[in-house]
């Protein structure tokens, strides 16, 4: 019983790779021209994307949760309808801005942890905390472009190894899909900024 047990198991790893690696192999790469596609977007553009993300989920969410809510408490109609628009919109922005406090919760955390580690001190750690909490408000914006940027390039640099690029035109290539993304996206924060106050009319000369 061993020795057949053994020859199944040899003759399986044979045709294995035959027989499902390479079609996984070419799954990659009908998906690498998809993936290099994301991968651009998310670099150029993957704040927009995320924040839309971000609404959409949480939309989806309020408006199950207002037409259920509708339905059970008024019956059929128009009303469950109306209570998942509602419940869309709501739900959608409430998810838009509870990003930006999760995002300063997450660095006040790390702030804390890094500052405990190092100083014995709960009242310095806890000040750490909350500069770290309105750091990450403030900064949410460059951060996530940076963030994005920086995915997008790694996913263009995976599609192009798999459509078969070297590995070095590869790297330098997912480097500088980032550095274009983190340059474009952070360059329309700075264009966001309002523009200092025009300066006062003079007085005309004496005649």
């Amino acid at each position: 019983m061993v020795l057949p047990g053994l020859l199944v198991t040899t003759l399986a790893l044979q045709v294995a790779p035959r027989h499902f690696v390479t079609p996984f192999g070419e799954f990659l790469g009908l998906a690498a021209p998809i993936l290099l596609i994301l991968g651009l977007v998310l670099a150029l553009a993957g704040r927009s994307l995320v924040k839309i993300l971000i609404f959409l989920a949480g939309g989806i969410v309020g408006a199950s949760v207002g037409f259920a809510f509708t339905r059970a408490l008024v019956g059929t109609g128009i009303w469950p309808y109306l209570g998942a628009a509602l419940g869309f919109v709501a739900v959608g922005f409430i998810a838009y801005g509870l990003a930006f406090l999760a995002f300063g919760l997450i660095v006040g955390a790390l702030a804390f942890s890094l500052v405990r580690l190092f100083i014995a001190s709960n009242l310095l750690a806890l000040l750490a905390a909350v500069i770290g909490f309105i750091l990450g408000i403030v900064l949410f914006n460059y951060y996530l472009s940076i963030a994005t940027a920086l995915g997008g390039g790694a996913m263009s640099w995976y599609a192009l190894h798999i459509l078969g690029l070297p590995t070095v035109v590869a790297v330098l290539a997912g480097i500088g899909v980032a550095l274009i993304g983190m340059y474009i996206q952070l360059s329309q924060l700075r264009s966001k900024r309002p523009g200092p106050p025009p300066a006062p009319p003079t007085a005309p000369p004496p005649s």
